[in-house]
């Protein structure tokens, strides 16, 4: 055995001491208490509990099953004495003290087991706990926790109920057994032969030679003031600001009814640390959980709203929740900020206006969102989740990051590297080096949230008590507990700039899993436009509309969290989501049909044109196909049974589709091949809409990722049972392709060639019913490009068709919305989807992720019957001269509808080129009073658009939260407003009518 290192013995003496001595000694009097036990599958109120019939019990005691809830009735006797009274209490599982009124006083879980109590709490005393048969991370278990763990939580149950007594602390021998450990800690942390580690390693000397052993509580007092004093010295170069955090997911390994209870444990336990360290401040983000408090238990949360007015509760964040930024369209991102941020105004209007957008745990970050950021009044976004890149480490700390419009914003990577922390001096020096490693512009101020955090729990006792030690502890940064929002910069020197997205190196599979709910996000983000739209012209119709859709609004931000959108959840997270989807389908459904019928003219059939731009061409009607004529943006136009002059109908010969516009070749592989477009230089040559299936078994996270060598595990897909026309006219024709996939899994594809059409369209139903595969769909070009473009949120960005560097290499699956394209001059191929966000460019091959078969966590995730539909549109080269992104949006779910009665237009839209001009928005303001228009400019173009009001109306630029703004880029006179566009620009306007 080698010799062991004289710091590494005193570690372990300390360690001794604290466990052997200290610890228990800290307790100075305890007393059983008599428990009595209810159990229920359900959550029931305190209220409700109280009325049950309990049944005595001694522990130990098992319980369960999983999910189900245990309410404990203790009764005991305060054991006399001066220490603090306070409750020890294990279940084996989450809980929630209750005190004998009624309030919830803390949680308990598997890292506390010890609550302390009001000084009011003395004599018989009778507590109520609520247990939930779950960990903090449900009930899911991992390949790091040990197998006594795995075997428990699959017993019928895993609740262990252990111990419930009435205690005194002994607060010096308490803070001692703390302080002790934690100079343990840093002594291990430092550098061995550095003058602050020798300093340490005295004090814990003198420390364990001055403490009594048999009687520590009467040395205790003296011992902890000299260890403190001689712990601390000169700090290093930083300063921390660490802010109490408990990340509680909205969903994840547990349903949402979970979550309601782990925010009611989390933020009791966060105010009775409050009571005890007067500098300890806590922040939580996500609005969605306060509206939850409001109504599981509003005395909390005015107990916390005292906190908010005293400064030292902290909410910060921006949004609903804390959502997944890489799906919901930029339209989502706003109403996050907008919806989180109005219910605080609301509840708290003179708490402080939220100023920093802090989204630890979302993994990746479009280049959309700087600007809407800064439209939105926030000043600094935090994050943590870019440290988890599995190829290229992230450059900076504190920097600038600079999105698609060119709007800045500061931003500040945690660098800590968890937002989970415990604030162990090993994190504190590692996190500082991460800082100090930032380069030019560092700043010397960085921020640090501590407290036991994805499943809840938050700070304890310990942590806030390292924090206050490590404030001036010798060789560490200096620790002073505050807010997010009181960071400010302190290095010299311009900062470092991030220009573009921030994309994570991992989690890739986000983009494809549960991609059903993806499918149905986008259908109801295009639902509550819609609403929204109609009611737009009717100030009636539109006060009523909003308030209707308000609940709507809130479900489908909800579904956005960053564990449910994903598809990173248990089962049982998806059964609700389906139940809140079909709320907010159901509510968007009846106000679309209802406005349809209030304000229809009746008459001859038309189509609405819910897209941003003029569309004419042939929709399918239950009487059949039939064309529409020009229809203006938001506009109406009639239909008719033939196509008019000057437009080529549809030809069949054999396989072979063309409408003048395009032709194509469905070969009998299934795929497309000699795919043309009328003036490019020559065809796209195949094969196109290649199915490819491949072995997928992440190494680590299952429904999270796609390993990058994914593409080394292709299967062999057997050739396609048909190939065959199956409609044919003039107006369009189908050519249907049947294949199984194997034995358990069949897909029809068919691809719709429309007269006046430049795109292909695909739709693909299949029964999918694969474990462990990934499905995907190739279009192999012959057209050389170095980069692709791809549609994000409000925009597009290139990406490099090649894996030159290790940059490069770990994009091989990205993020993207609505189209993605590779040209090069006199040619090219767009691809567009409704709804397919997992994308890939490399060599000339696009590729769309169509469908996974993950195990875990939710072993059912995304078998059965799905719609699957994306189009390829052949252009002579250029993208954006082509209309891409107009076509786009229209495929994406804003398609021309048919029968409906005619409508006029809201207003007329022109845009000059080379700019096109998405109309993002078109709703009632939130405070009542006029009507809010947001319009995003897409080709990335200066440009000018200009409204065209039907009466006068006052026309004022505002921010993303309504607010009026002074703007040169808007200028309105009378019936007229034209707006100067910025390439990806967002201008929101308010309009209201002239009295």
């Amino acid at each position: 055995m080698p010799p062991v290192h004289p710091i590494e013995l005193a570690a372990i003496s300390a360690g001794n001491l604290v466990e052997d001595v200290l610890g228990e000694a800290a307790i100075e009097a305890s007393t059983p208490m008599q428990a009595a036990l209810w159990q229920t599958p359900e959550r029931p109120s305190l209220d409700e509990a109280r009325t049950q019939d309990f049944v005595d019990v001694k522990p130990p005691v098992r319980w369960g099953p999983v999910w189900s809830t245990a309410w404990f009735r203790l009764r005991g006797v305060m054991p006399e004495g001066d220490g603090t009274p306070a409750l020890r209490f294990s279940s084996g599982t989450e809980a929630l003290v209750h005190l004998p009124e009624g309030t919830s006083h803390h949680g308990f879980d598997m890292n506390r087991d010890l609550a302390r109590l009001p000084a009011t709490c003395t004599g018989e005393l009778e507590l109520f706990v609520e247990a939930a048969c779950n960990r903090p991370l449900g009930a899911t278990l991992f390949w790091w926790d040990p197998p006594e763990d795995h075997a428990r939580w699959k017993e019928d149950r895993p609740g262990r109920f252990d111990r419930a007594q009435l205690v005194r602390v002994h607060e010096p021998t308490w803070a001692l057994a703390v302080t002790l450990d934690f100079a343990r800690r840093l002594l291990l942390a430092l550098p061995r032969e550095a003058p602050e580690t020798a300093a340490v390693h005295e004090a814990i000397a003198r420390a364990i030679k001055a403490v009594d052993d048999v009687d520590p509580r009467r040395t205790s007092p003296a011992v902890l003031e000299r260890l403190k004093s001689d712990l601390a010295g000169h700090s290093t170069g930083t300063e921390v600001i660490a802010v109490g955090h408990a990340h509680i997911d909205t969903a994840w390994l547990w349903p949402v009814a979970e979550t309601r209870r782990k925010v009611r444990r989390s933020w009791a336990t966060a105010l009775a640390i409050m009571d005890r360290f007067e500098d300890f401040c806590f922040t939580a983000s996500q609005t969605q959980q306060y509206a939850w408090l409001e109504e599981d238990d509003p005395d909390l949360l005015a107990r916390i709203g005292e906190q908010v007015t005293a400064g030292r509760w902290e909410v910060q964040g921006g949004m609903w929740v804390e959502p997944d930024c890489q799906v919901p369209s930029g339209e989502s991102l706003i109403r996050q900020l907008l919806v989180g941020t109005a219910w605080w105004k609301r509840r708290f209007p003179d708490a402080p206006s939220q100023s920093v957008l802090y989204l630890p745990d979302t993994f990746g970050f479009p280049a959309s969102l700087p600007q809407i950021i800064d439209q939105a009044g926030l000043s600094r976004f935090v994050t943590n989740k870019i440290c988890w890149n599995e190829v290229t480490e992230f450059p900076h700390v504190d920097f600038d990051w600079r999105g698609i419009d060119g709007t800045t914003v500061a931003a500040h990577f945690t660098p800590g590297h968890n937002y989970n922390a415990q604030l162990e001096p090993k994190d504190l020096i590692g996190a500082q080096a991460n800082a100090m490693a930032d380069g030019p512009g560092r700043s010397d101020r960085w921020i640090q949230p501590f407290g036991f955090g994805d499943g809840g729990g938050g700070p304890t006792d310990e942590m806030a008590l390292r924090a206050q030690l490590s404030g001036s502890a010798r060789g560490l940064p200096r620790v002073v507990s505050g807010r997010l929002d009181s960071f400010e910069r302190t290095g010299s020197g311009e900062p470092a700039l991030w220009d573009g997205e921030l994309y994570l190196e991992m989690h890739r599979g986000t983009f494809t899993a549960q991609g059903w709910l993806k499918r149905a996000n986008l259908a109801c983000e295009e639902s509550l436009r819609l609403a929204e739209i109609l009611s737009w012209c009717d100030a009636p119709t539109r006060i009523e509309t909003r308030r209707a859709l308000e609940r709507a609004w809130q479900l489908l931000l909800l579904q956005q969290f960053h564990d449910i959108l994903p598809g990173s959840s248990i089962g049982v997270v998806y059964e609700d989501a389906r139940r809140d989807i079909a709320l907010v389908q159901a509510e968007a459904a009846s106000r679309i049909d209802a406005l349809f019928e209030q304000h229809g003219e009746g008459g001859q059939a038309h189509v609405f044109n819910p897209a941003s731009t003029e569309r004419a061409g042939v929709v399918d009607t239950p009487a059949g196909p039939m064309w529409h004529q020009a229809a203006p943006p938001l506009g109406t136009a009639p239909m008719q049974n033939e196509i008019p002059d000057g437009v080529s109908p549809v030809s069949v010969q054999g396989l072979q589709l063309d409408n003048g516009l395009l032709s194509c070749r469905i070969g009998s592989d299934g795929a497309v091949h000699d795919l043309f477009a009328c003036g490019a230089t020559r065809p796209v040559a195949g094969p196109l809409c290649e199915l490819a299936i491949y072995r997928d078994r992440p190494r680590r996270w299952e429904a999270w990722d796609i390993d990058r060598d994914y593409e080394d595990l292709q299967l062999a897909l057997a050739p396609p049972a048909s190939v065959e026309v199956v409609e044919a006219s003039s107006l369009k024709a189908v050519i249907e392709v049947r294949r199984d996939i194997d034995d358990a899994s069949a897909a029809v594809l068919r691809y719709t060639l429309r007269a006046g059409s430049p795109m292909l369209e695909v739709a693909m139903e299949i029964d999918w019913a694969q474990s462990h595969r990934l499905l995907r769909c190739r279009f192999q070009t012959d057209i050389r490009s170095t980069d692709a473009l791809m549609g994000i949120q409000f925009g597009h960005v290139r990406r490099a068709m090649h894996r030159n560097m290790p940059f490069d290499e770990a994009r091989f699956e990205v993020p993207g919305h609505r189209w993605m394209d590779c040209s090069e001059p006199g040619r090219g191929l767009a691809v567009l989807d409704r709804g397919i966000y997992g994308k890939s460019a490399h060599n000339g091959t696009l590729g769309l992720s169509l469908l996974r078969g993950t195990m875990f966590p939710d072993p059912d995730a995304d078998r059965g019957v799905h719609q699957l539909h994306w189009a390829l549109l052949p252009h002579q080269g250029d993208p954006l001269v082509a209309q891409v992104p107009a076509h786009a949006e229209a495929f994406a779910g804003r398609g021309p509808l048919p029968n409906v009665a005619a409508r006029v237009a809201p207003f007329e839209l022109s845009v000059s080129a080379p700019a096109m001009v998405e109309i993002a928005a078109c709703k009632g303001a939130e405070d009542g009073k006029g009507r809010i228009l947001r319009l995003v400019e897409m080709h990335g173009a200066h440009g000018r658009a200009t409204l065209q009001w039907p009466t006068n109306v006052s026309v004022q630029a505002c921010d993303l939260h309504e607010a009026q703004v002074e703007s040169e880029h808007v200028q309105h006179s009378g019936t007229v407003t034209t707006v100067d566009l910025r390439p990806f620009g967002i201008t929101t306007l308010r309009i209201e009518d002239d009295a």
